[in-house]
């Protein structure tokens, strides 16, 4: 506990309180706390602002953002494509998380086929 923590404890004794009007109290902290986050946010958007300008860059080119925009990760398979083993058909891979079959396949050099 620091010291701005035990002066409040000094100063507001929530015992006195009914279990009642602390449950009213949540929502009112809840509310200064994101007003106080949200004030912080700002305040750290316009600093960003003034480096970026300073160095004569837009804050999305400091971030190394792309249009504005995060740069996308590598782009999924095209729909209706899908991966097959070359020694068991059974096994098919269409997208989403690599199952252990095609991260073995690839580890031993050999890839998948490609059908449709």
């Amino acid at each position: 506990m620091n010291e701005e923590t035990t002066n409040v404890k000094a100063k507001l004794d929530l015992a006195i309180f009914s279990d009642k009007e602390l449950e009213n109290l949540v929502p009112m902290i809840e509310k200064e706390l994101g007003k106080r986050r949200e004030t912080r946010r700002k305040e750290a958007v316009e600093k960003m602002r003034a480096i970026a300008e300073s160095v004569g860059m837009t804050p999305e080119e400091l971030l190394g953002l792309e249009g504005g925009r995060r740069p996308r990760a590598a782009k999924r398979a095209a729909a209706g494509v899908a991966w097959q083993h070359p020694d068991d058909p059974s096994k098919v891979y269409r997208g989403g998380r690599r199952p252990e079959w095609l991260k073995a396949l690839t580890a031993e050099g050999r890839e998948p086929i490609k059908v449709a």
